[in-house]
């Protein structure tokens, strides 16, 4: 932001706005920014496999992990697919085991 400019005439502050081409050009700029964290793109099939290995040795089975996943596969409303299908398997582990008593869901509810 620039800072404020006294007039002549009032003496009175008055702040410099930006016009609007240069915050257009700004935003097309940041639209158009390729954001790699690694400067490599990941194939989506590692992924899957890594996501759902894990999630396996944490208790789930391999239909219910492969349901998750063709779940995921078919929304196409995400920016970052690894983050999404894990929070899609972490929220079907939870939902697993409080289905079978293994977690009690009460127990974060505490009553004053």
């Amino acid at each position: 932001m620039k800072p404020l400019a006294l007039t002549k005439e009032l003496s009175l502050p008055e702040q410099k706005v930006h016009s609007y081409k240069e915050i257009k050009e700004k935003e097309i700029n940041k639209n158009t920014k390729n954001n790699f964290v690694n400067k490599q793109s990941i194939n989506n099939d590692e992924i899957i496999h890594r996501l759902t290995y894990e999630y396996r040795l944490k208790g789930m089975s391999k239909e219910l992990c492969l349901r998750v996943v063709e779940e995921v596969l078919s929304t196409n409303s995400f920016e970052n697919f690894g983050g999404y299908l894990r929070s899609c398997l972490e929220n079907t582990i939870y939902r697993n085991q409080v289905k079978h008593g293994l977690i009690d869901p009460m127990r974060y509810l505490k009553e004053d």
